[in-house]
Order: structure tokens, then sequence, then C-alpha cells
């Protein structure tokens, strides 16, 4: 066991007087010696400080971590519920944009739009008025790539219905 003993007095160091503060090296200790009769243990400051953090940390994340479970889901479900809604909205827009063209007699303008409203409506959530928009929709382009336009708008039409909820 590695020892050294600093002798630490008023005038400066000296040999005289037994040793008032001994390092040990290898346990990484700071005793302070009361004479020759025993010594007391005291721990760093610093050390000390790193326990009480350490123990602050394990109990605030023992508090904390099982709340996250109840307050995360719901903060995650709003962001899905937000998302979905953003899909729909978009869904809806291509929606009309693609009956708009289909109007005008642009297949290929009708065509994209039907199918990134289709795309949007896919990631707008389960819901019987989404579905069936999916389902116009699918019909739409189906109708569109035919050569059918009347009825291709007709079903981008019933699309914009059933996605918006009216």
């Amino acid at each position: 066991m590695a020892k050294a003993a600093i002798i630490l007095c008023q005038g400066g160091l000296s040999q005289a007087k037994p040793p008032a503060i001994s390092y040990d090296t290898s346990r990484g200790e700071i005793r302070r010696l009361s004479g020759w009769e025993g010594d007391m243990r005291m721990i760093q400051p610093a050390m000390q400080f790193r326990v009480r953090f350490a123990t602050l940390l394990v109990l605030t994340m023992t508090i904390l971590l099982p709340l996250e479970s109840v307050f995360g889901s719901g903060i995650a479900r709003r962001d899905a519920v937000r998302s979905e809604e953003q899909h729909r909205q978009e869904a809806v827009q291509l929606a009309k944009e693609a009956a708009d063209h289909g109007k005008q007699g642009d297949v290929g303008l009708f065509l994209s739009s039907a199918e990134a409203a289709l795309q949007h409506a896919f990631k707008a959530g389960k819901d019987s008025r989404v579905d069936a928009g999916i389902t116009e929709l699918k019909q739409a382009l189906e109708q569109g790539s035919a050569g059918h336009g009347d009825v291709a708008i007709q079903h981008a039409e019933q699309a914009v219905i059933h996605l918006s909820g009216k």
C-alpha cells in the first residue's frame, strides 16, 4: 500500500510533528490524522459532490422515467394527429387540383395530381371517410388512365367530398 505523508504545521513543513493529513494513493483517500492515536477518514469535497450529484440524478430519473410514458405518448399522439390532418388537407387540395385539370382536359396533370392526392390520403390515418376517399382516388386514376375523363373527374370530386368530411 503506497502511502504519502504530508506534514502540515503553522510554520510550514516539519518532520518533528506527526502528520496532520495523509493521502492514500491506492484508495484515493485523504485522511485527517489526529495525532498518533488514530485517524478519521475524510472524503475529498469533490468526491462528496460527485456522490451527491449521482444520487440526485438517480432519484430524478427514477421519478421522471415512468412519467415519460404517460406524458410522452400524449405528445407523440398529438403530433401524429396533426400530421394526419395535414396529409388529409393536402390530399383534399390535390384532389381539387386533379378535378380542375380534368375539366381543362389535361390528362397528364390530372393523373399526377390524383396520384399525389392518393399518396397523401394513405398517410392521413385510418378513418372510414379517408378509406372512401382513397377508393375514389383509385377509381379516378383508373378511369383517367383509361381515357374516361368525365367519370374520372366525378371520382376526383367524390374523393374531395369524402376526404374533407362534408
